[in-house]
C-alpha cells in the first residue's frame, strides 16, 4: 500500500502548483451549489454553507497563498518597488472588475425580478459602486478580496524587511480587538457581514503560507507523519459529528444555537472557525497530495479549470446564479424539489465549466503564437472594454423599469443560528398601507421546500394583507424516534421564536403580536409545540397530516404523559412554563386527508397517547382540545392523502381569514431600525 501511495503523490511537472489549482477549484464548485440554496446531495460535498467553515475562506486563503508565491520571486529579484507597482496595477484592475461586475449582476438580477435587485436605479446606484459605499448580495465578497488585495503591498514590504511577526503582531491584535469589541468600517460598506477586521487576519496567514512556502513545510512536516494525519483525520471526524449532534447539549447549555452561532461565526472568524478551517484545508491538501493521480484523474478534469480561472469563474458564477435562481423560482415545485435541485446545479457546474475550460484552451492557443505579438494580452484588454461597453450600452437603454418584488425573499442564512431555521419572507405589495401587518407562518414537512408550499398563500397574503413567514428547518434524520423528537424540538422552537422577533422587528413594517400558524406533516407537530410554549403569542393554529403531536395540559396534571407526547417535563425542556388560560383562546383547525392512514411513516410509540394512524391522531387532539374549550375545527379532507391539496389549502385559508376577523388585537410591534426597502415597502434581504 505505502508503495501504491508512492506512485499517486503529486510531483510537480511545472511552477505552477496544481493542488493549488484543485482546491481552489473545489471552493469555487462549492460556492455555486451552496449560492443556489436548493438542499440535493451535492450537499454532502459542500456542507451548503452550513458548515463550522466554507468556500468562502478556502477562496481568499488560497488566492492570499497564490499572492504570497508569485510575489516573493518578483521581490527578491527586483526589489519591493516593483512588489508595490505590480500590485497596485492588481488592485486597480480587481476594483474595475468589481465594478463593473457588481453593476452588471445587480442589472441582471433586477431584469430577472430577484429580490436583492429590487427598484435598482443606475442613477442612485452607479455612485454607491463606485464609492463602495454599498454591498449587495455574492458580490460583497469581491468588496473584501479587493482591500484585502490592496493591503498585501504593506504586508509583502514587512516581510521583505525581515519582520514577519511585527506584521502578525498588528494582523492578530486587529483581529483579537475586533472579537471583544467588533470594529464596523463605514467604507468600504460592510453591512454587518465580512468583517474587514477578521477577515484580513486569514488573508494575512495566507500571505505568510505562500511567502515562507518552503519554511512552513519544514515546519508543519509533522502533520505528514501517519501521526499527524490521524490527528487531522480524528479532528475532522469530530466537527462532522458535532455539526450533526449539537442538540444533544440542549439540557447543559441553555441557548445552544446562539453558544455555537457565536463560536464559529462566518462574519467575525472567531477561534473556533480558524481552527476549524486550518484542519479541514490541511487534511484537504494532504489528500490531495498522497492521492493525486487517482483524484486528479477522477476530478481533476473538472476542478482545476476552475482553479486555474478562479476570479473568472467567480464572476461567470453570478451570472449563473441569477439565471439559475430565476428558474428555480419558476420551476421547483413541491413534487419535483430533489430532481429539479439536482438539474440545475447540473447545469450550473457543467456551464461553467465550459466557459472556464474554453477560456483557458483559448488562452494556450494564443500563447502559441509569436512572442513578438502577445495576443492574449490584447485579448484580455479587448474583452474587459467590450464587456464594459455592452453593459453601459444595456444598461443605459433600458435603465429604470424592473420587476415588482417576485414572492419570496430567502434572507441571509450566514448569520443565523446554527439551531434556529432559515427564512424566507413575502410581504403584499401595497404592505405600507395594510399596516399593522398579520403575521402567517408556514412550516413545511421534512422532505419539503418551504417556498414551494408556502408559494400556495401568496395569493391569500396579497389579497387579506398578510406577512409570510416561512422556515427552512433542518430536522434531525429520526422521525419516529420520540427521544429525537424530545432532544430537537426546544431548540426548534426557540429557534423558531428568534425569528418571529427579529422579522418583527427589522421588517420596516408594523406587525401583529400575535402569529398564526400552518404546519403540514412534521412541521404541524412542530407549530403545535410552539403554540403550547408561546400560547399568549399564538392567534390560531392550522395543522394537516401530523403524526407525533404534543397532548396539550390535562385537567388532572397526573395524566400528562412525558414530553413528547405530552406537557410533563416540557416546561424545563423548553424553558418556559405553559399559559394554560392563553392557550385556551388559540383556535385550532386540524386537517387530515382521508387516505391518510399508513402506519409504516408514523412512530408506534405514539400510538397508546394518540393512535396508531394520522386520522386517528388528529381526531383525538381534536377531541381533547374541544374537551378543554378551545375554538377547534376537526376536518377529513376528501379523496386525499398525506398530501396538500387545493380543497385542504382553500379551507385553511378561510380559517386563518376567519381566525383574523375578531380580536382581541394587541399594540403591533414597531420597527427598531431602518431596513432596505423595496417597491411598496416590500421586505428585501438585510445583511
Amino acid at each position: 500500500m505505502r508503495d501504491r501511495i508512492r506512485l499517486w503523490t503529486y510531483r510537480a511537472v511545472s511552477r505552477r502548483d496544481l493542488r493549488l489549482d484543485l482546491l481552489r477549484g473545489y471552493c469555487v464548485f462549492a460556492m455555486l451549489v451552496d449560492h443556489l440554496d436548493i438542499n440535493t446531495p451535492y450537499y454532502w460535498f459542500t456542507g451548503g454553507n452550513r458548515f463550522f467553515t466554507s468556500a468562502a475562506e478556502g477562496f481568499l486563503f488560497l488566492s492570499a497563498v497564490v499572492m504570497g508565491v508569485v510575489y516573493r520571486p518578483i521581490a527578491e529579484r527586483d526589489g519591493a518597488a516593483a512588489v508595490l507597482r505590480k500590485a497596485g496595477r492588481r488592485v486597480a484592475q480587481l476594483a474595475a472588475i468589481t465594478v463593473v461586475v457588481t453593476l452588471g449582476y445587480m442589472w441582471l438580477s433586477a431584469r430577472l425580478g430577484l429580490p436583492w435587485a429590487a427598484n435598482f436605479d443606475p442613477r442612485v446606484e452607479i455612485p454607491r459602486v463606485l464609492s463602495f459605499s454599498s454591498s449587495y448580495y455574492l458580490v460583497d465578497v469581491l468588496n473584501l478580496y479587493v482591500v484585502l488585495v490592496a493591503l498585501a503591498p504593506s504586508v509583502f514590504l514587512g516581510f521583505a524587511r525581515h519582520r514577519p511577526w511585527f506584521v502578525f503582531g498588528v494582523s492578530g491584535a486587529i483581529w483579537t480587538i475586533h472579537q471583544f469589541w467588533p470594529i464596523s468600517l463605514p467604507w468600504p460598506a460592510e453591512g454587518g457581514f465580512y468583517y474587514i477586521a477578521a477577515w484580513q487576519f486569514l488573508f494575512v496567514i495566507g500571505l505568510a503560507v505562500g511567502w515562507y512556502r518552503d519554511t512552513v513545510t519544514r515546519r508543519l512536516s509533522f502533520l505528514s507523519a501517519p501521526r499527524g494525519q490521524a490527528m487531522l483525520v480524528l479532528a475532522a471526524i469530530a466537527f462532522i459529528w458535532f455539526w450533526h449532534s449539537t442538540w444533544l447539549l440542549d439540557g447543559y447549555v441553555p441557548d445552544v444555537g446562539a453558544a455555537i452561532t457565536a463560536a464559529f461565526a462566518k462574519w467575525n472568524l472567531p477561534p473556533a472557525r480558524l481552527f476549524a478551517s486550518a484542519v479541514f484545508f490541511s487534511l484537504a491538501f494532504s489528500i490531495i497530495h498522497y492521492f493525486w493521480r487517482p483524484l486528479s484523474a477522477a476530478i481533476g478534469w473538472l476542478l482545476i479549470p476552475f482553479g486555474q480561472n478562479a476570479l473568472f469563474a467567480y464572476v461567470v458564477h453570478l451570472a449563473l446564479i441569477v439565471v439559475l435562481l430565476a428558474a428555480r423560482a419558476e420551476w421547483l415545485t413541491d413534487a419535483n424539489t430533489l430532481a429539479v435541485g439536482i438539474g440545475l446545479q447540473t447545469i450550473g457546474l457543467a456551464s461553467l465549466w465550459l466557459v472556464t475550460s474554453g477560456r483557458s484552451a483559448l488562452g494556450r492557443l494564443l500563447s502559441a503564437g509569436p512572442v513578438w505579438f502577445p495576443a492574449s494580452s490584447w485579448l484580455d484588454r479587448a474583452a474587459r472594454l467590450g464587456v464594459a461597453g455592452v453593459l453601459a450600452l444595456v444598461v443605459a437603454s433600458q435603465p429604470f423599469d424592473v420587476p415588482t418584488l417576485p414572492g419570496f425573499v430567502a434572507l441571509p442564512a450566514d448569520q443565523a443560528s446554527f439551531a434556529r431555521p432559515r427564512v424566507l419572507v413575502h410581504a403584499p405589495p401595497d404592505a405600507a398601507a395594510r399596516q399593522p401587518l398579520p403575521i402567517v407562518i408556514v412550516l413545511a414537512d421534512e422532505e419539503g421546500e418551504p417556498d414551494a408550499l408556502a408559494r400556495d398563500f401568496i395569493e391569500a397574503a396579497d389579497k387579506y394583507g398578510w406577512f409570510l413567514i416561512a422556515p427552512r428547518i433542518e430536522y434531525q434524520d429520526d422521525s419516529l424516534d420520540p427521544a429525537v423528537i424530545a432532544a430537537e424540538s426546544p431548540g426548534l422552537i426557540r429557534g423558531l421564536r428568534e425569528i418571529v422577533e427579529d422579522v418583527a422587528h427589522d421588517a420596516n413594517l408594523r406587525l401583529r403580536r400575535r402569529v398564526t400558524i400552518f404546519g403540514f406533516g412534521r412541521g404541524a407537530s412542530l407549530a403545535q409545540r410552539y403554540a403550547l410554549t408561546y400560547a399568549p403569542e399564538t392567534r390560531a393554529v392550522a395543522l394537516l397530516g401530523g403524526g407525533g403531536y404534543t397532548l396539550p395540559p390535562m385537567n388532572d396534571i397526573a395524566e400528562d404523559p412525558q414530553f413528547p407526547f405530552g406537557v410533563r417535563d416540557m416546561s424545563a425542556a423548553v424553558g418556559r412554563s405553559i399559559n394554560v388560560d392563553a392557550l385556551r383562546r388559540i383556535r385550532f383547525w386540524i386537517g387530515v386527508g382521508e387516505r391518510d392512514t399508513d402506519t409504516a411513516t408514523t412512530s408506534r410509540a405514539w400510538d397508546k397517547f394518540l393512535g396508531a394512524t394520522r386520522v386517528e391522531r388528529a381526531a383525538t387532539l381534536a377531541r381533547v382540545l374541544m374537551r378543554d374549550g378551545n375554538d377547534t375545527r376537526y376536518v377529513i379532507v376528501p379523496d386525499a392523502g398525506h398530501e396538500m391539496t387545493a380543497d385542504a389549502r382553500s379551507r385553511i385559508v378561510q380559517f386563518i381569514v376567519d381566525s383574523m376577523s375578531s380580536g382581541p388585537f394587541l399594540p403591533p410591534v414597531e420597527p427598531r431600525r431602518q431596513s432596505v426597502r423595496g417597491p411598496d415597502d416590500a421586505l428585501l434581504p438585510f445583511r
